[in-house]
């Protein structure tokens, strides 16, 4: 998007847009050091630099979407000398980094309006914990800002967010406004966030009571149970009624098109297959939370446990097949 003033002048249904993303500078006016987690195609940069940001980096964790934002944002924000554009998952990036920010922008991580109804362990899911939010905070300058935007469908994932600040930030509240743009809320917290004196424009509604409304049933999104997008914590009934489903899909597949299938099923090997699935899904986000929900962390689970199964059957071969009461044993 082209939010520079001069065409934010010409075009003036452009301005909310602009609003949005220059909402956290009006907190903290010309920030020293800034991280943008979720840069994307250089929206957030570009805000951060109109705004008179000394030095920005700026994390995206896609390759190809920080080189459409290189080669086509009409405001150039990764060519100037202010931003150091970093390929990266945002989490492993706050973990590791031995930097302090006098401003913390999370930008939208994922594709919130399409996508934040219904989904399970997902590329940001990781990134909205309140250990995350820890980690983050743990990064600012003492009178540092954090900032969050996000695109609510629901209310219950804006309370969420609220109640994970307010724990990370051992019982301070954010506040937080409406930014008209997307459906777009803005969380903001800091230190000394509720000190200082705002003269905010009123065309930020602020909507910090309706995050805060104790009758917003919904549960805080922590490492041991990382899924964000789910309101509260409990399995849901729709992911049963899918798993059965695909079951009895596949068992009809099966018996139609196998030869002997019906009177050869291996209850070891279908074990063994979902046993295989579970390493392999616990691997990843095990991982993640370490190196970050990359490309090049899921291919090495892949490859670690092909490389693992390739070994197993190379020692049966070998040494032929042990007695089952070991296999299991030492499974067990």
């Amino acid at each position: 998007l082209n939010l520079s003033k001069r065409n934010v002048q010409i075009k003036e249904y452009l301005q909310r847009w602009a609003d949005n993303y220059e909402l956290p500078y009006y907190f903290k006016p010309e920030p020293e050091q800034v991280l943008i987690v979720g840069s994307g195609t250089g929206n957030d940069v570009a805000a951060a630099i109109r705004q008179g940001a000394g030095k920005i980096d700026a994390v995206e964790i896609d390759p190809v979407i920080l080189a459409f934002g290189k080669s086509l944002h009409p405001e150039s924000p990764y060519q100037s000398d202010k931003v150091n554009a970093i390929v990266n998952d945002a989490r492993a990036f706050i973990r590791h980094t031995n930097k302090r920010y006098d401003l913390i922008v999370y930008g939208l991580l994922d594709s919130h309006t399409l996508l934040s109804g219904k989904s399970g362990v997902r590329l940001d899911s990781f990134v909205y914990t309140v250990e995350a939010f820890r980690e983050a905070r743990a990064k600012l300058k003492e009178d540092g800002v954090l900032s969050i935007s996000f695109s609510l469908i629901r209310l219950e994932l804006g309370r969420k967010l609220y109640l994970m600040l307010q724990e990370a930030f051992d019982g301070q509240s954010p506040v937080v406004y409406q930014t008209g743009y997307d459906g777009g809320y803005t969380f903001l917290i800091g230190e000394e966030l509720t000190k200082r004196s705002l003269n905010l424009p009123s065309k930020f509604r602020e909507a910090t009571a309706e995050m805060a409304n104790d009758e917003i049933r919904a549960d805080k999104s922590t490492d041991d149970w990382p899924f964000f997008y789910m309101p509260v914590r409990k399995y849901p009934a729709s992911y049963i009624v899918m798993i059965l489903v695909l079951l009895a899909i596949s068992l009809v597949f099966i018996f139609q098109f196998v030869p002997g299938a019906r009177g050869n099923f291996s209850m070891s090997c279908f074990f063994l297959g979902a046993g295989f699935m579970l390493i392999e899904t616990k691997g990843i986000t095990e991982l993640a939370l370490v190196y970050g929900s990359t490309w090049i962390v899921v291919s090495a689970v892949v490859t670690a446990i092909l490389i693992m199964s390739f070994l197993a059957n190379w020692l049966v071969v070998k040494i032929g097949a042990p007695r089952p009461w070991i296999t299991y044993g030492l499974l067990f």
